[in-house]
């Protein structure tokens, strides 16, 4: 063990002293998801306003907001062409992910002192975008609902959702249009108001 390394191991149990015995900490939650898509094409940003719109109607609350700039979101759409041949399994279609900034005003408080945490909260959905594209004038009820349940599913990971065991829930590992709704939303609301 050199100097340095035994300076890093003194250090660190004092530092953690001083977190520890200082003042507590004041975490402030923000899960306000502006989303804008990847992509230039309008029917492609018309599709994805809808089925924001279409989410937020049946969380019964503005979950998420479209945005037309990527300048103005901080939460992403983007299509990738050949994501369902490349991916590994051959039939990924989507991936969804939770993203999280966090900043804090001070690292050590004194007693009787507040630290300021705030978590601000994002996600970054991928589809596949000859899957997306094939769909996208297609509003039979089949075609809709899988749309659905795609960007339904993956904005769940978005919302730090993993899959759900139970066949007949939008989180269950494979997408698919037999899907149930209702349990799905209400984990939403509760995540969202919570």
């Amino acid at each position: 063990m050199n100097l340095n390394s035994l300076k890093i191991l003194v250090i660190l149990p004092f530092l953690s002293t001083l977190v520890a015995c200082g003042g507590s900490t004041n975490t402030v939650e923000i899960r306000d998801y502006k989303m804008a898509v990847l992509d230039d094409d309008p029917e492609v940003k018309w599709e994805f306003e809808k089925m924001i719109n279409e989410f937020n109607s049946y969380a019964g609350l503005e979950a998420i907001q479209y945005v037309d700039s990527p300048n103005n979101a901080n939460s992403v759409v983007f299509l990738t062409k050949g994501l369902k041949d490349n991916s590994p399994l051959k039939n990924k279609i989507g991936y969804g992910q939770w993203l999280a900034e966090i900043q804090e005003n001070q690292w050590y408080a004194s007693p009787g002192q507040e630290r300021q945490r705030i978590v601000k909260y994002a996600m970054r959905i991928e589809l596949d975008e000859d899957y997306v594209r094939e769909r996208i004038e297609d509003e039979t009820t089949v075609a809709k609902k899988e749309k659905q349940v795609l960007f339904f599913h993956e904005i769940g990971h978005g919302l730090e959702m993993d899959h759900n065991p139970d066949e007949n829930d939008i989180m269950y590992r494979n997408v698919s249009s037999s899907r149930g709704f209702a349990p799905f939303f209400h984990r939403v609301r509760a995540y969202l108001t919570n």
